[in-house]
């Protein structure tokens, strides 16, 4: 596939959102002035082969506005066998807070929609794909903390969510089933009991179908209220 590229006369990438074409191995430098590193990429091109490299790409059709990109696009592209590797990187100065990590993600989710307008044109290509950063200050306890936290409240919104209609259903079945119980005792007792004082009269029995249901009704409640206080939703979770 031909794509529209420049050819990169120096060894340093200074303009953003230009495809450049490397047809010979060689290295390319990338600066990140907000960072003040440099990453140093080592391209090693054989025949049919060739890469693109970019710094902040994305399509021309995309608004500077609508999307966000990561500081380094890599391709190498190998005709004869039909595949192709990707790399999507970004440069940070460190990686650790939630709200630079939230950032990260949302720039290599777009990016990737920006490589993919490249990619879908090599569609009969197989492809390697590479997504990352790069930095000096992993912070992996502050990350650690983050995705704790976050479980936290996932565990939270499932057992506010998913879990009581789960428990409804249990129990709504549990209810059933002692209602049914009651009646067949019920029955049972009169049948045994006929005759008695206690139920000589369709109000007695009305008043003993009353406490039977009553029975079930507070055992039910009180059942519910020890099995949603045992619930411990991060094992659960985890589970």
């Amino acid at each position: 596939m031909k794509f529209k590229c420049e050819y990169l006369k120096s060894d340093k990438l200074t303009k953003t959102g230009t495809l450049y074409k490397i047809l010979k191995s060689r290295e390319i430098i990338i600066d990140e002035e907000k960072t003040k590193d440099r990453v140093i990429v080592k391209y090693i091109v054989q025949d049919d082969q060739y890469g693109i490299c970019c710094s902040e790409y994305k399509p021309p059709f995309i608004d500077d506005e609508g999307a966000k990109k990561v500081d380094i696009l890599i391709l190498a592209i190998d005709e004869k066998n039909k595949k192709f590797s990707s790399w999507i990187l970004d440069i940070k100065q460190s990686v650790g807070g939630e709200n630079v990590i939230f950032h990260l993600l949302e720039q290599l989710q777009d990016s990737l929609k920006h490589k993919n307008a490249l990619a879908v044109y090599m569609d009969d290509f197989r492809e390697e794909q590479h997504l990352g950063f790069i930095t000096h200050n992993l912070q992996i306890e502050r990350i650690k903390e983050s995705v704790k936290k976050r479980e936290k409240e996932l565990t939270i919104l499932m057992t506010n969510g998913v879990m009581p209609l789960e428990m409804i259903f249990i129990l709504g079945v549990d209810v059933i089933f002692k209602i049914l119980i009651s009646y067949i005792l019920t029955f049972l007792l009169v049948y045994i009991f006929k005759g008695n004082i206690l139920i000589d009269s369709m109000g007695n029995i009305s008043i003993l179908l009353f406490i039977m249901f009553s029975i079930v009704v507070i055992s039910t409640v009180a059942l519910s209220i020890v099995i949603v206080k045992k619930l411990n939703p991060e094992k659960i979770f985890r589970n």
